[in-house]
């Protein structure tokens, strides 16, 4: 039957509220990074065309984006900053200076966001981990011990985060992954690929290092 939470009866439950998702899950050590990204709206149109080396340009038709930055995110959500606007255009400069005068010619507005990064930079998609199971079944986990056996998990409970940068590439494939998983269809990638998103990498880890 289905389980509850808050109150609210789920069969399936996705958690996929970016770096605040640290709060309900301290564990898996997510951390918001701020970035701001610089965009105008031009009577130029473009084809759709990307460049990136560390910033990143994009064109498609009158639009115009690049950036974005990165900072350490500090408080609820991040302001857009002027000095942030001024590296995108330093940016913009080094990526592509072909049209980088039309970009700079209309007005310009920004938008300032936060990634959720973890601390191996590779997102967390997967079940969610049963730590005090965890803890109980595999206690020499703590001695420095490789993991043998099923990881125990959350019934109903999955996650899809720790994107960074890449949300746009990472996002699709979560979606199936957790859809195979939910209906117990083949995974769209290798068990070792499996393991190095799996929610669980970082406990394991902690429980190895002493910390839990």
């Amino acid at each position: 039957g289905p389980s509850d939470l808050d109150d609210a009866p789920y069969d399936t439950l996705i958690h996929a509220g970016g770096w605040q998702m640290n709060d309900l899950f301290p564990y898996l050590r997510l951390k918001g990074r701020a970035g701001q990204v610089t965009f105008a709206e031009t009577q130029v149109e473009a084809p759709p065309s990307a460049v990136a080396s560390g910033a990143y340009a994009l064109a498609h038709g009158g639009l115009r984006l690049w950036g974005a930055t990165y900072r350490d995110q500090v408080g609820d959500m991040p302001a857009v900053q002027a000095v942030d606007d001024i590296e995108n255009q330093a940016a913009l400069e080094m990526l592509n200076p072909y049209w980088r005068q039309m970009a700079l010619s209309g007005e310009t507005r920004s938008r300032a966001g936060v990634r959720a990064t973890t601390p191996d930079r590779l997102p967390v998609i997967g079940a969610l981990p049963d730590l005090d199971a965890l803890a109980a079944q595999f206690p020499a986990l703590r001695g420095g011990a490789a993991l043998e056996g099923a990881v125990p998990v959350l019934p109903g409970r999955y996650i899809a985060g720790g994107f960074g940068s890449r949300g746009f590439t990472f996002a699709p494939w979560a979606a199936r992954l957790i859809s195979a998983q939910i209906f117990g269809d083949p995974l769209p990638t290798q068990l070792e690929t499996l393991s190095l998103v799996h929610p669980v990498r970082q406990v394991i880890r902690d429980l190895k290092r002493g910390i839990y």
